[in-house]
């Protein structure tokens, strides 16, 4: 059976979209906001974090929403040696985690993710992601942190402002 590779922008959907499509074998998450970047690329590691250092679906998905959601920098830290991260990727997990903590949990634009009623709802997202939720369904975590634990979702700074950019 095929499979491709998604190259997208944005930060959740990109996530949605890998997960409800069968055929997506890896992902690469584009911007030219840093702040977008950031948000990828901590998410991808706090996934790979998750399904590395727990056994099951349910205990990593437990983790990853401990991580996302309530975990402080010093223990996070830990978790990212004990799960072997690369030395960059453990300095970008600590370097930008504060980011995460204003942006991502303190932020009222990720409400509607966060929010699982208001997500189920839905004005904003077509009802297929709500189907997608890794946050709730642990069908759609075991996919989207397979693929982080196996290295195929991939972070890259694109302008799109000019043809240059696509070569």
């Amino acid at each position: 059976h095929a499979q491709g590779l998604l190259m997208t922008l944005g930060t959740e959907r990109g996530f949605l979209t890998a997960i409800l499509n069968p055929v997506i074998s890896e992902v690469l998450f584009v911007d030219a906001d840093p702040m977008v970047l950031r948000f990828n690329q901590l998410n991808i590691l706090f996934l790979k974090i998750a399904r590395t250092l727990r056994p099951t679906v349910e205990e990593a998905h437990e983790l990853y929403r401990q991580i996302r959601f309530d975990m402080d920098q010093a223990k996070l830290g830990g978790l990212a040696t004990r799960a072997g991260l690369a030395a960059e990727e453990i300095v970008f997990v600590n370097s930008y985690f504060p980011f995460w903590i204003r942006h991502v949990r303190e932020d009222w634009k990720f409400d509607i993710f966060h929010n699982v009623e208001a997500f189920r709802r839905d004005a904003v997202l077509p009802k297929p992601y709500s189907e997608g939720n890794y946050l709730t369904d642990l069908k759609a975590f075991d996919r989207i942190s397979t693929l982080a634990k196996n290295g195929k979702l991939a972070v890259r700074r694109l302008n799109l402002r000019s043809a240059e950019d696509f070569v």
